[in-house]
């Protein structure tokens, strides 16, 4: 899920009748799963179940009426096997596009969907969920307790163990700060050969534990003498600077420019007050990351990998997390303003809806972005595949490039599987 549409998500589910899960999604599309609101009109609605409609002051609110109430939702059959689609591994995307609902951004009248939903059966008896979620309603871990919601109904129960909350005052602030005064300087950024209208192509890479397990090692040893917690590295945090630094050399960024990161980090245990367990909304901050691309390139994958986790740390500081309640969120417009420079990283692995999912002792075996835009700023870290014990610990990276660019950060992959011990990364 990300903003506006730009990526759906795709989950499939192996041996296990699709009936149930297509019920279950219209009883709770009709009973409204996020949130009752009291309207004028003879039953309550669900905010997903109106339309985001922008208003003079550029923000959304959601709005009712009796015809176009409702949330999109269509059931498909594949006359094939889910297996013979390597279970949506992410590598084929276009047709992964087919098994999401294929409607416009926005309905005749303008508006926005906040929730479409295809559900697809396969002739093997698994099935796909394709569901799009506007980031303006809810962030991912907003996401999952939706999904967690269509489980816990399919299995028999009445309600969502977690009932959803709304409270979006918690986190409305003064709104008097411009966004990101860091990031003002559109002039310096870094340019590319390759354009904006650049034809992409999508990629999932698949990372395996062992490569992670070198890179960190080979890490830790030019780390010296620090402190344990100093040597301490994340997956996350590891991988992040290796692909920002992959993906800046693949898209040949000039070398005197700008480049800049950015992060998705989730807030909700850093409130005080905390949120409560049912709130879905937007908890989700941004930290940045700028540097030259001749730093990012000539740096030791170290100090790029501090930076990035000083960065994280500051973002989540009392004061930082005030100052990001309290701006203006930017347009998507503003982003575009620095083209193939621009890398934002997500981490989807925190969700854990493969561990959450469970039909009753079937489980969800794979899960995918499908990307409803063409943007190459997303990179998007996925958990493995449930299919074989061996991809226990891999880690998914989906993102998309031109497709000379996509050779060239495909080697930087690959040489992860062959990184020695000694010497600077």
């Amino acid at each position: 899920m990300y903003d506006d549409f730009h990526y759906s998500s795709l989950q499939s589910f192996s041996v296990m009748t699709c009936m149930m899960i297509s019920t279950t999604l219209r009883r709770l599309l009709c009973r409204c799963n996020l949130l009752w609101v009291d309207t004028d009109l003879s039953e309550p609605i669900g905010v997903d179940q109106g339309r985001l409609v922008k208003h003079n002051d550029e923000n959304f609110q959601i709005h009712f009426n009796a015809v176009d109430c409702g949330v999109p939702f269509l059931e498909a059959d594949a006359d094939c096997l889910l297996s013979s689609l390597h279970y949506l591994d992410g590598n084929n995307v276009e047709v992964a596009k087919h098994l999401v609902y294929d409607l416009p951004l926005e309905d005749k009248k303008g508006h926005h969907y906040p929730l479409v939903v295809k559900v697809t059966k396969f002739i093997c008896g698994g099935f796909t969920i394709g569901l799009s979620i506007s980031h303006r309603l809810c962030d991912g871990y907003g996401g999952s307790q939706f999904y967690e919601a269509i489980i816990e109904l399919a299995r028999g129960n009445n309600e969502p163990s977690v009932k959803p909350v709304w409270e979006r005052e918690r986190l409305i602030g003064s709104t008097t700060k411009l966004p990101f005064q860091d990031l003002k300087d559109v002039v310096s950024v870094a340019v590319s050969p390759f354009g904006l209208s650049t034809t992409l192509v999508h990629e999932c890479f698949q990372v395996d534990l062992e490569s992670i397990r070198r890179l960190k090692m080979r890490l830790m040893k030019e780390s010296g003498n620090e402190s344990m917690e100093e040597k301490s590295f994340t997956t996350f945090e590891t991988l992040g600077a290796y692909i920002w630094r992959s993906r800046a050399r693949a898209l040949q960024l000039k070398n005197e420019g700008k480049t800049i990161l950015s992060i998705a980090i989730g807030m909700r245990g850093r409130l005080d007050p905390p949120l409560p367990d049912g709130y879905y909304g937007n908890a989700t901050l941004d930290a940045h990351v700028a540097l030259t691309v001749k730093e990012l390139n000539e740096r030791p994958l170290l100090e790029v990998m501090k930076v990035i986790r000083h960065k994280k740390k500051a973002a989540l500081t009392a004061d930082s997390i005030k100052n990001t309640i309290d701006t203006i969120c930017p347009s998507l417009e503003y982003f575009e303003n620095f083209g193939p420079a621009f890398t934002s990283l997500i981490d989807w692995r925190p969700f854990g809806l493969k561990e959450k999912m469970d039909f009753g002792g079937r489980k969800l075996v794979n899960m995918t972005p499908v990307p409803c835009s063409e943007s190459m700023s997303e990179c998007i870290i996925t958990p493995p595949s449930k299919l074989e014990p061996s991809m226990k610990g891999r880690v998914g990276i989906f993102l998309s490039l031109p497709a000379a660019a996509m050779i060239k950060f495909k080697q930087e992959i690959q040489n992860l599987e062959i990184i020695k011990p000694f010497g600077r990364l």
